[in-house]
């Protein structure tokens, strides 16, 4: 069995990982992803897997937050600030977490990768980051829930 087809049988996802590494809780994730907590628990613990479109989308996410760290790093090394280090620690986890799940999403549908980038679009022009609230105006229902 090769890594990836390893990989693809885990039922968790290293996004939801990388998330966490850049400050998000389960509750902001949820927001993100338009379900419960409770889901994002599931996620989380492997009792069910995220649809794929929100792989996709969560995915998306977190390389905008790491690009956005990573400009917040290169300014904090450029004035010698103290908190670069710790700020490295932090980008190297989501970073590394980043690069495995895009290395998952490829074997995915590419409806799938679609309808995530279309949610992610969605996000972003609602203001990303900025406008998060539980109910997404523009986004075409929940990324969805499997229990």
């Amino acid at each position: 069995m090769t890594p990836l087809s390893s990989a693809l049988q885990q039922p968790r996802s290293p996004v939801l990982e990388g998330l966490t590494h850049i400050g998000l809780s389960g509750k902001e994730i949820a927001t993100l992803s338009d379900v419960t907590a409770p889901t994002i628990s599931k996620w989380r613990g492997g009792k069910c897997r995220p649809p794929a479109a929100a792989i996709v989308f969560l995915t998306l996410v977190l390389a905008h937050k790491v690009e956005e760290l990573e400009d917040i790093e290169w300014q904090l090394d450029e004035r010698g600030g103290g908190w670069a280090s710790d700020l490295a620690d932090q980008l190297d986890g989501a970073r590394a977490c980043l690069r495995f799940q895009e290395t998952c999403n490829a074997a995915m549908s590419p409806e799938a990768i679609h309808e995530g980038a279309r949610r992610y679009r969605d996000w972003l022009n609602a203001g990303g980051f900025g406008g998060m609230r539980s109910n997404h105006a523009g986004m075409a229902g929940p990324l969805g829930a499997t229990a």
